[in-house]
Parts: C-alpha cells; sequence; structure tokens
C-alpha cells in the first residue's frame, strides 16, 4: 500500500530551519526627507554552504511580503523577484519581517528588529527555508478504505529545537505493514540534482529499537498510488532499524521529475518513542566532467507501437550549439558514453521483446509533437538497444542515430535524447546514470 499525501495529523512549522543566505541588506539611508528616512530591501549575498538556494528562474517567481512594524504603526508592501524594494518610514525602532512565496506557498521567511537613524544603517536578516513536518497514521478511514489500524504517531520539537521526539501508541496492521505510521518534513530541492541527507536518531531508552523502518526521500504524483517503493532508502526486504544508542545515517538521492519533495519515515508495526535531530540536506557538488541522468516514472503518457506503458524515461537536452535550428530528418549524431547505475537494470537479452527493454531515441517531447509529448524522431533498432547493466558497472559505448523526421520547432524540449527503459519492473529502484564521458555531437552538416 502507497500512501500519496498526508491527509491526518499534525502540521507545524518548526525552528528546525536551514539557512538559505539569501541576505536582505537594510539601509537607512543618509537622505533624510523632513523626518523620514529611506529604508531599501534588496536580495544579495551568497549561498555556498546553503542547500536550498533558489536559482534564478525560481528567484525571479518568488513573492515577497513585507511587513514593517513600529511602536504606532503595521505597514505592508510587497514585491516579486530580485526587484529592490524601498520606501520611507519614520526613524526609529523598527520590526522587518520578510515571507517569500513560491506558487502562494511559504518557500522562506525571515525577521530582524532595526533601529533606523542619521547615517547609513546596514543590517542582515536571515532568510529561513519555511519547513514543515507533518503525521500521518493508519487508525482512521482515509477515502472510503479502513484500515485494520489503531497507530497513532505524535511528533513534538526536541528541548534543544535540534530535532522532534516521536511517539507511536496503538497496534499496527497485523501483516506489520510498514506504512502504517509515517511522520516526515518537507523540503526543496532540484530536479536531476543529487543530495546528501545526514540526520541522528536513537530509540528511547525505555523502548524497544525500531525494527521495520522505511524511508521514502520522494512520493510520486499520481492517481493510482503505485511506484513509490522505487524511490526508497530502506526497502521491505531490507528494513532500517532506529537504535537504542544514538546512529548517524547518512545517504545520497537524485531527485526525479513529477515527484513531491517529502521526505517520509515509515516507522513499522514497532510502537513507542525515538528522536530524530540534526535533519541535514545538502547538494552534492559533482566534477564538471560529470554528467547524471536521473530517470523518472512516466504514467500513460508514453507509448510503444500505439500501446500505453509504465516506463521509465531520462531526458538530455541536446544544447543549440549542437540541434541548430532542430533536429531535421536525415540528421545523424553520434553519443560516445562511459557511466554506471546506481541500481541493476534487467532487460530482455534482444530487442525483439518489447516487454523489458533499454532504448535510446531522438524525442520530440513538446507540446506541438505528434504525437503531443511523444513524437519519436528516430527509430528502434539493435544499434540504440541497451543490454541489461549491473548496478556499479562501468559501461562504455557509442550509438550513432539517424533522425527519421523533423523536430516541431528549435526548442529544447523538441530536440531532446531520451533514455527509456520499459516497464517499471526492469528496475528495482529509480535510476540515475552517472557519466564520465558524455560526448553527443552531429555527424552530419
Amino acid at each position: 500500500m502507497t500512501i500519496i499525501t498526508p491527509r491526518k495529523g499534525s502540521f507545524f512549522k518548526t525552528s528546525i530551519l536551514l539557512i538559505l543566505f539569501i541576505v536582505l541588506n537594510l539601509s537607512g539611508c543618509s537622505h533624510w526627507q523632513g523626518d523620514l528616512a529611506t529604508i531599501i530591501i534588496s536580495f544579495g549575498g551568497e549561498g555556498r554552504a546553503a542547500a536550498y538556494p533558489p536559482d534564478n528562474e525560481t528567484f525571479q517567481k518568488l513573492e515577497h511580503e513585507v511587513i514593517l512594524t513600529s511602536a504606532t504603526e503595521t505597514l505592508n508592501f510587497s514585491f516579486t523577484g530580485r526587484a529592490a524594494f524601498e520606501t520611507s518610514v519614520a526613524p526609529g525602532k523598527w520590526n522587518v519581517v520578510v515571507n517569500s512565496y513560491l506558487d502562494d506557498e511559504i518557500y522562506a521567511t525571515g525577521s530582524k528588529d532595526v533601529i533606523l537613524k542619521l547615517g547609513r544603517n546596514n543590517e542582515t536578516i536571515e532568510m529561513h527555508q519555511a519547513v514543515f513536518w507533518w503525521t500521518w497514521d493508519a487508525s482512521t478511514a482515509q477515502e472510503g478504505i479502513t484500515y485494520d489500524s489503531t497507530t497513532e504517531i505524535t511528533i513534538t520539537p526536541t528541548e534543544d529545537n535540534s530535532g522532534c521526539d516521536v511517539t507511536v501508541t496503538g497496534t499496527a496492521n497485523p501483516d506489520d505493514n510498514n506504512w502504517a505510521s509515517q511522520f516526515g518534513r518537507t523540503y526543496m530541492a532540484a530536479v536531476g540534482k543529487t543530495y546528501k541527507v545526514t540526520w541522528k536518531w536513537k530509540a528511547k531508552a525505555n523502548t524497544k529499537a525500531f525494527e521495520n523502518v522505511t524511508i521514502r526521500y520522494v512520493q510520486e504524483i499520481q492517481q493510482d498510488g503505485n511506484g513509490d517503493e522505487y524511490y526508497e532508502l530502506g526497502t521491505y526486504e531490507n528494513k532500517l532499524t532506529i537504535p537504542v544508542k544514538e546512529e548517524t545515517k547518512s545517504y545520497e538521492f537524485t531527485i526525479p521529475e513529477n515527484c513531491l519533495m517529502s521526505f517520509t519515515f515509515m516507522a513499522g508495526g514497532d510502537t513507542g518513542s525515538f528522536t530524530i535531530r540534526d535533519f541535514k540536506l545538502e547538494e552534492v557538488q559533482l566534477p564538471s566532467s560529470t554528467k547524471r541522468i536521473t530517470f523518472s516514472r512516466s504514467r500513460g503518457d508514453v507509448s510503444i507501437n500505439g500501446e500505453p506503458y509504465d516506463n521509465w524515461v531520462g531526458f538530455y537536452d541536446i544544447p543549440v550549439s549542437v540541434r541548430g535550428q532542430g533536429i531535421k530528418e536525415g540528421d545523424v549524431f553520434t553519443f560516445n558514453y562511459t557511466f554506471t547505475s546506481d541500481t541493476d537494470i534487467t532487460v530482455n537479452d534482444t530487442a525483439d521483446d518489447i516487454d523489458k527493454f533499454f532504448y535510446l531515441l531522438l524525442l520530440d517531447n513538446s507540446t506541438t509533437a505528434k504525437p503531443q509529448w511523444w513524437g519519436e524522431l528516430s527509430g528502434y533498432s539493435d544499434n540504440n538497444f541497451m543490454p541489461s547493466i549491473p548496478a556499479k558497472r562501468e559501461i562504455k559505448g557509442s550509438i550513432t542515430f539517424t533522425a527519421t523526421k523533423t523536430a516541431s520547432s528549435s526548442e529544447a524540449g523538441a530536440n531532446r535524447l531520451v533514455f527509456l527503459i520499459d516497464p517499471a519492473d526492469a528496475v528495482k529502484r529509480h535510476p540515475t546514470l552517472t557519466f564520465t564521458e558524455f560526448e553527443f555531437y552531429k555527424s552530419t552538416e
């Protein structure tokens, strides 16, 4: 059973916040307008140590709310993106609150008391990621489904605000389904990038170890609730244990498309209390010569021979220096590669049977493609068929593609190289390919 989104439990904003290092420079400037001072708010600063600095595209989408409060009045303003904000206020003590929103959801927040006085005053406000912890348990029905469970789970911040105390009571399903008790936290990350997550946990001394824990680092945005098991750090066959002695855990994972960024701990059938603290998520900086292709599940929008399939797909946008005005029928491209996969990819021995295969294709993945989103620009053959690939083994080779159709436009989405695995059970978990050689170029003019 897969729980898609938490629908029951407690949601609260904690002070366990990762600093974005988006710096606000507040200046009560030296030019006075009668008895008023000019206050200027602008974004700047460096975020090298931050896990979640927004990229330029995300930054431009942010909407900022500014709340200025003095002893006598409260003023509200708004601005967007990286634009500087400026207004005139009376000199003196002000509380400055800045909330940033992305798609109407809180993204980051920061506040500080400042004193505006004659002369230039520079202040810095640290913007923190807005983080939410949540819980879910199967003690009541969800969407008409009744679970045979009385499990309830609660979380409270630790006294030092370094994490959460978690308590599980009741009885889980008789077959010990590990999803019966869940808690987790939201996070923000970039699709296709790799992150390292670390935390510390331990079971309370008066309870036994939790021995049936499974963790999902993302959840699919989907309708039928199948497939989240591909995004797990612990599995049904190899569950994790929360010991009575504190332990530090560390994992790396790559963010797929079309998923909810929620780190979910499923406590299994055990009851008792444990503590989790010092949760940290950091982007893994790869060498400039390394490229990664991240696979995501495609649900119904991919068809082979006119039939929909439950696929794994990974995309590479062919750069404009190679695609020019777009792929044209008859163009020939060469792809030289050396890579490793982080999981086994099991396919049939030949390309004749499409039950399980791994192909590379030129693709028009745009709304103007025919058919929409999946306009194949090259065909299927032994030339672009990949054999079964063991995890962690280096694979080296070269593929030549001849375009059989012309892309619908010169845009990046209409000129892609797609890595296609069918069906989803050809892999045991969400796959990522790490390339130490990735050379893609046009062989004809």
